[in-house]
């Protein structure tokens, strides 16, 4: 009889190490799919913060707009909802997203329609364990106040 094999490193059934740069592709694709790549073309790779971005005027703008932070809310939401350990492609999520939202003109119509101010002004996200999330949330929420009292004032 054969002697018995020894397990070759890279069997048939376990999954095969991916390359860094593979990472990095796959990386990037997510943060594309979750929004960060609508972000870079409205800002031509440059971040400004919410500040540069225009709200929608128009009834198809926003319309487009409610679904896509409608989305983003969602999307939210079952990461808030799925507790606290969270893995690495899902705070990448987190992070295009954020970053989408960061680059969205608000307005109050848009804020009162979505209701994204008042998911992101939960204390998951305002004490989250990923300090740069938990930042972004913050800032997102004390600008969109802003927007708030800026339109009653008027």
């Amino acid at each position: 009889t054969p002697p018995p094999r020894s397990p070759s490193p890279q069997s048939p059934r376990s999954p095969s190490p991916l390359r860094p740069e593979r990472v990095q592709l796959r990386r990037a694709a997510l943060l594309r799919a979750a929004g960060a790549l609508r972000a870079e073309l409205a800002s031509q790779g440059v971040a400004l913060g919410g500040e540069g971005f225009e709200a929608p005027t128009t009834a198809r703008a926003m319309a487009e707009a409610v679904v896509r932070v409608g989305r983003h809310r969602g999307r939210l939401e079952q990461v808030r909802q799925a507790g606290p350990e969270v893995r690495q492609d899902v705070v990448d999520i987190v992070r295009a997203t954020l970053m989408d939202l960061d680059r969205t003109g608000m307005n109050l119509e848009l804020l009162k329609q979505t209701g994204i101010g008042v998911e992101l002004n939960k204390a998951y996200w305002r004490n989250n364990s990923f300090e740069d999330v938990a930042e972004t949330c913050s800032e997102l929420v004390a600008r969109w106040r802003d927007v708030v009292a800026e339109r009653r004032r008027e």
